[in-house]
């Protein structure tokens, strides 16, 4: 069994003739009105929040092997805290997602207390940005860019990316593929296969000549990626009497200068799995918790989600680094 250590803090208060208050020392192991330590706080909040593990789950073990009562309510109110602590370092995030140069954009389903809310991600190469709304729709997009995103936006098709404007967009080719193979279940017309063999070819040798870059000399790489858009313009001009053929063919065509963006600019992938990779995580704790019972508890779950997922995409060990921050605050 292990011997829980068990730290006694006493503060002294004192009468100031100046503020005319009482005043006392700052306890740096312990936020604010928290009967639980700062060491547990932080470590619980990983637990939960990073490697998904259930309220439940984490009560039983802190009884178990330290034998320290808690309820939920008051894991939450400390979780809450945290939070609130570190809201302007979750500011500074969302800060840094807008001025990315290359970012990745992606949305899940979440609940909040039994309603249908979107869990929203944007990742570049060194922070992750989480945000839970109640809405699928553009203004969500433009609360978090704005109306002009100054760098180069990766995401899937969804509609309310359209809404805002950038220096460059890619759409994820993946899914394109993805469609393909979906229709192709149960669409068997001549048309249909012509336009998704044009389609498929197209996306493939696009793929192929990305894997090129570097290995062939500058002139072919760029002869090569305009007959691959002249491939894309011809392929969306013509007009199709195959419902599922002529509904991608406006898709391209909406989407014309953003389907090979990845051959201008060698940062930038023909897929949106960096932000899929971010969503696994959450998506484990989603299926621990069901979400959300309220959308305080959204927002904390938001923040925290955001701050220790950036810590461990720059390096840094989450727990120690997360306690030294919140007692340099303190």
């Amino acid at each position: 069994m292990v011997e829980p250590w068990v730290i006694r803090h006493i503060i002294h208060r004192y009468w100031c003739q100046v503020c005319k208050k009482i005043v006392e020392a700052r306890v740096t192991d312990a936020l604010p009105k928290s009967t639980i330590g700062l060491r547990t706080v932080v470590y619980s909040a990983w637990l939960h929040y990073v490697l998904g593990i259930s309220f439940d789950k984490i009560i039983e073990l802190l009884n178990t092997s330290a034998r320290f009562g808690v309820s939920t309510g008051g894991l939450f109110g400390a979780w809450h805290n945290l939070a609130q602590v570190l809201k302007p370092l979750y500011k500074h995030i969302g800060k840094g997602a807008r001025w990315s140069a290359v970012l990745n954009a992606d949305e899940t389903g979440w609940r909040v207390n039994g309603r249908t809310h979107w869990l929203w991600c944007f990742a570049s190469k060194d922070l992750v940005y989480y945000v839970i709304e109640r809405s699928r729709g553009a203004p969500v997009v433009l609360k978090v860019l704005g109306k002009y995103f100054a760098g180069i936006l990766i995401t899937d098709f969804l509609a309310s990316y359209n809404q805002i404007r950038a220096l460059a967009k890619q759409k994820c080719l993946v899914h394109l593929l993805r469609e393909i193979i979906r229709v192709n279940l149960f669409d068997f017309s001549s048309e249909w296969k012509d336009f998704r063999r044009s389609l498929k070819r197209l996306v493939l040798d696009g793929l192929r000549l990305g894997r090129e870059r570097g290995k062939i000399d500058s002139e072919s790489f760029e002869r090569k990626k305009i007959l691959l858009n002249e491939r894309l313009v011809q392929l969306y001009a013509k007009s199709y009497s195959n419902e599922n053929a002529q509904r991608l063919r406006k898709r391209l065509e909406r989407h014309r200068n953003e389907i090979l963006t990845f051959l201008d600019y060698p940062e930038v992938t023909a897929d949106n799995n960096h932000a899929e990779r971010q969503m696994r995580p959450p998506a484990q704790c989603r299926k621990m918790s069901g979400g959300n019972r309220s959308n305080r508890g959204a927002k904390a779950q938001a923040m925290l989600m955001s701050i220790f997922r950036t810590l461990q995409m720059r390096g840094y060990d989450p727990v120690p680094t997360l306690l030294f921050m919140v007692r340099e605050h303190l």
